[in-house]
Parts: C-alpha cells; sequence; structure tokens
C-alpha cells in the first residue's frame, strides 16, 4: 500500500512540475511578444527602442526559462545556473555600491560552489544510474513510463551524458 501511495506521489508531484513548468513557459512566450510589440523593436524607428526599459524585461524571462530547466533537469547544476543568472541579472540592474559589491561576492561564491563544492562526476554518475535502469526495462522489453522516456530526452538534450543516452532509446 505505501508503495501504490508513494508512487501515485511521485507522479502526482511530475504532473504538476511539467504543469508549473508549462505554465511559466506560456508566461514568457506571452512576456516576449509584449516586450516586442511594446517597444516595437522591429520598426526602423529606433527611438522607440529602449534598452535600459528592455533589459529587465528580458534578463526576467531567462531567468524564467533557467527556472524550467531546473524543475526539469533535477540536477545540481541547474540550480547553480539558476542562482547564477538570477544574481547576475540583479547585479546588472541594481545601481548602488552595496548592491554592486553584495552581488560580485555572491557570484563569486557561486564559483566557489561551482569549482571546488560541486561535484560533476557525481551527478553524471546519478544520470548513468538512471539510463542503467531504463536500458535494463528496455533489454526486459518492459515498456518505458513516460517519466523514463522524458527523463532520457532530458539527459540528452542536456548533453550531460551524450554518448550513453543515444545508445538507450
Amino acid at each position: 500500500m505505501t508503495s501504490i501511495l508513494t508512487n501515485l506521489i511521485m507522479k502526482t508531484s511530475t504532473v504538476f512540475e511539467w504543469v508549473i513548468s508549462v505554465t511559466i513557459l506560456l508566461a514568457v512566450g506571452v512576456s516576449l511578444i509584449d516586450i516586442l510589440t511594446r517597444f516595437d523593436v522591429f520598426s526602423l524607428d529606433f527611438s522607440t527602442v529602449k534598452l535600459d526599459e528592455m533589459l529587465p524585461l528580458f534578463l526576467n524571462l531567462v531567468v524564467g526559462l533557467e527556472f524550467i530547466k531546473m524543475i526539469m533537469i533535477h540536477s545540481h547544476g541547474a540550480i547553480l545556473e539558476v542562482l547564477m543568472f538570477a544574481t547576475a541579472r540583479q547585479l546588472i540592474l541594481d545601481h548602488s555600491i552595496q548592491g554592486h559589491l553584495l552581488g560580485v561576492v555572491a557570484i563569486a561564491g557561486l564559483f566557489a560552489i561551482w569549482r571546488f563544492l560541486y561535484d560533476k562526476n557525481e551527478e553524471q554518475a546519478h544520470l548513468r544510474r538512471l539510463l542503467e535502469k531504463i536500458r535494463e526495462k528496455d533489454e526486459k522489453q518492459v515498456p518505458l513510463t513516460r517519466d523514463e522516456k522524458d527523463t532520457l530526452k532530458i539527459i540528452e538534450k542536456s548533453g550531460a551524458l551524450r554518448d550513453h543516452a543515444h545508445h538507450h532509446r
């Protein structure tokens, strides 16, 4: 009974992650269209293009896209990338000395985490274990679940294990 309930919770959680990701993606698309039309980016009248007003809006969209990747990939690297983009966005938009100092310290901290604490080999080992489980099911001719197929696609697109993922399609 516990495994059935755990499985249901995990599947429901995955569905909610997809719904949240699609919702954010739609919001990013609508916002992009709004920015392009509001600032009349494609006109030949360059007086309508105001980069200082557009930049924060574009940076918000980038952070939103990176957030989607973080939700879908479930990796330490994706989390660090989101934090890096969000911190860089704040650093670019903040015009105070304290904000710049804090932003530079935060970025330096994130680089230090990336360099000294983030173990890419550990993450790749985790992805390899996922691929092995998928391959074992495939060899036993057990149909892959939608989540397993989606995981395989995400691993392939992330490029984390490019050599391994293509063999297990």
